[in-house]
């Protein structure tokens, strides 16, 4: 396999590991719960949704676990409440607004004033209904019954929009499911044990010749810069991902392009040849 080939195969498996990444990075899940909502109209939000039905889903227990030793049974599936609060000035029909309600974390939303507010307590199956909630960014807390003969889980606060999208379209009546916290157990800590004895160093060995450096190659030449290209309109569609894909996309089309540049190279060697 000559150089040529070499680098033809290091380029192409380059562009493919950015690519990749590309699409990782555009799959990545953020804090909050949006659904897809890749280009949906952000400012058909209120006009297509007008109200919001939410559907929380807490998890179904596998009704033949065993209960271990000293611990608590696993308490009823209903009586959970679930409290979703509104952050105020996050506007969904905006593009600017979804673009903060990405960004948010759940301290932020802790921290910010709120403008609405809605409750709903799980039922026998595990799930709580909203009725009719406004379109807006949600910061979604829970409070588990206190009943000293169960355990129950402990669910982490999290963020939602509402609508979300789904099938290429705003959804208004989401089922999302509550997320348990990890259980930590870190254990006591051991007692430290007593240092070891150093060790007799060993003897540095004999340095070796320098090698002779390589001569340094032909700067190749400045290609022509390119014409600016025209501003396109902002819009109200939503983006597939952040600023931080653009650099990926970036280095993906340099990798493709240089390869591109030395497949043509190689082809007009082998027509010299």
């Amino acid at each position: 396999m000559n150089q040529l080939n070499l680098f033809r195969r290091v380029t192409a498996a380059g562009a493919v590991a950015v690519l990749g990444t590309l699409g990782m990075a555009a799959g990545a899940a953020a804090d909050t719960v949006t659904g897809e909502v890749t280009g949906l109209d952000a400012a058909q939000v209120s006009a297509t949704c007008p109200t919001v039905a939410l559907t929380i889903q807490t998890p179904i227990p596998n009704p033949y676990d065993e209960v271990p030793a000293g611990e608590k049974p696993r308490g009823p599936l209903s009586g959970t409440e679930f409290t979703a609060e509104r952050v105020e000035g996050i506007d969904l029909d905006t593009s600017a607004g979804w673009v903060a309600a990405r960004k948010m974390t759940v301290g932020e939303a802790e921290a910010a004033p709120k403008d609405a507010t809605g409750t709903a307590t799980t039922d026998e199956t595990g799930a709580a209904r909203f009725a009719a909630l406004p379109p807006g960014l949600y910061l979604v807390t829970v409070t588990t019954p206190e009943d000293p003969a169960y355990s129950y889980p402990e669910y982490a606060p999290f963020l939602l929009t509402l609508p979300t999208g789904a099938d290429g379209e705003w959804n208004c009546e989401p089922v999302v499911f509550a997320k348990t916290e990890p259980e930590e157990d870190p254990g006591e800590p051991g007692e430290p044990g007593e240092p070891g004895e150093p060790g007799d160093p060993g003897k540095p060995g004999d340095p070796g010749d320098p090698g002779t450096p390589g001569k340094p190659g032909t700067p190749g030449k400045p290609g022509s810069p390119g014409g600016s290209g025209k501003p396109g309109s902002p819009g109200s569609r939503l983006p597939v991902t952040g600023a931080q894909v653009t650099g990926i996309a970036g280095a993906a089309i340099v990798l493709v392009g240089a390869g591109l540049l030395f497949m043509r190279v190689g082809r007009r060697d082998a027509d010299d040849a």
